[in-house]
């Protein structure tokens, strides 16, 4: 198996630590240490500690292929994990509690933080991961709903959340068996 680290997915970087798995016939995207992962030849493409697979361009000069839109294949598994983190997690996040306060009622958009959203503005459909219903300020729990045009890469790399959710989806896909 061989894994190395990424840190750029597109023109920005990208906060987290980044793993590549290269597979027998697709390069394998996690955000785990290759250490927490089967062997590359046994792994299963709808591991949902997998992100991801995607297919390197023949000609790539880089070491360390990028997934792009047209090249990434989303493993489901991962989305609804990621989903399942969401909803269970969100209304611990500061930064979108801090937006359910100056919100007060209503629902909250919650957006892929890879593109900045002004306040009062809409993400593209394809930067939402969905929405939570407020009250009285107060995201209220699990009703967090996910939207389903949201794409885990985009033109504007791979996905990002907070860096409290991140470090909630890394210990949820630890627990993986």
């Amino acid at each position: 198996m061989i894994a190395r680290r990424l840190f750029s997915t597109s023109t920005s970087s990208y906060p987290f630590p980044l793993f590549w798995i290269k597979g027998p016939k697709a390069v394998g995207l996690s955000l785990l240490k290759p250490s927490l992962l089967p062997n590359a030849s046994v792994i299963r493409a709808d591991d949902p500690r997998l992100i991801g697979w995607f297919q390197p361009a023949a000609a790539s000069t880089t070491s360390q292929p990028l997934p792009t839109v047209t090249n990434f294949t989303p493993n489901q598994k991962f989305e609804d994990l990621l989903h399942k983190v969401l909803k269970e997690k969100i209304h611990l996040d500061d930064g979108w509690k801090a937006m359910a306060q100056n919100q007060k009622e209503g629902y909250l958009n919650i957006s892929d933080v890879r593109v900045f959203t002004p306040w009062g503005r809409v993400s593209d459909p394809e930067d939402l991961f969905g929405a939570v219903l407020l009250k009285e300020g107060v995201i209220v729990e699990n009703s967090y709903q996910k939207m389903g045009t949201h794409r885990l890469v985009s033109g504007n790399g791979l996905f990002q959340v907070s860096e409290l959710l991140h470090e909630k989806l890394v210990k949820e896909l630890e627990n993986v068996q």
